[in-house]
């Protein structure tokens, strides 16, 4: 439960820092995508 929060709140943390950086989403996305592969492959 508590790491599905941490989980839920990083990936709302990143949506809303993404929403800051604006111009430079495009560089963030493939590493936010490459991290949510790791996540899911460690089955937390």
């Amino acid at each position: 439960m508590i790491t599905t929060w941490l989980k839920m709140r990083t990936f709302i943390f990143a949506l809303s820092g993404y929403r800051v950086i604006g111009l430079h989403f495009e560089l963030f996305k493939p590493i936010f995508f490459t991290a949510s592969i790791h996540m899911k492959n460690q089955n937390f």
